[in-house]
């Protein structure tokens, strides 16, 4: 279980490495120009967040991260990365909601296995803000 936003970045990088067959450390002190992207879908807006914000001066810029608030947007992003298979990593929130806060009817776990089932290779990670006895 990752407790803090340095973990959860290493663990990203490590999945990136393993994902993209990188062999090689990257030296993080300087601003390397990755030739991927991360999907991350979310129902909250994470822009001002440290882990956000760690992401985008890590990888160059927020061109680098798409942002999807609902399934559909998500959908749409990896439809559309298909043709440069350029998105390493989705970062998904395991519970959406819709915007008036009701459940969304499609669910971040259902994007896992959308993409699962499209079998293109790429870095998953799932994760959810609900407490354990909600």
């Amino acid at each position: 279980m990752v407790t803090s936003g340095e973990e959860l970045l290493e663990k990203l990088k490590s999945t990136v490495y393993s994902e993209t067959g990188e062999t090689e450390e990257i030296n993080t002190s300087v601003e390397p120009e990755w030739p991927w992207k991360i999907l991350w879908l979310d129902d909250e807006d994470n822009s001002k967040t440290l882990f956000y914000q760690e992401l985008k001066e890590r990888l160059g810029g927020e061109n680098k991260i798409l942002f999807c608030k609902t399934y559909k947007e998500a959908e749409i992003a990896w439809e559309k990365d298909k043709a440069y298979g350029e998105i390493a990593v989705v970062l998904c929130d395991y519970r959406l909601k819709d915007s008036n806060g009701n459940i969304s009817p499609k669910q971040g776990y259902g994007f896992i296995e959308y993409i699962a089932n499209d079998f293109r290779f790429c870095g998953k990670i799932v994760y959810s803000g609900l407490k354990e006895n909600s």
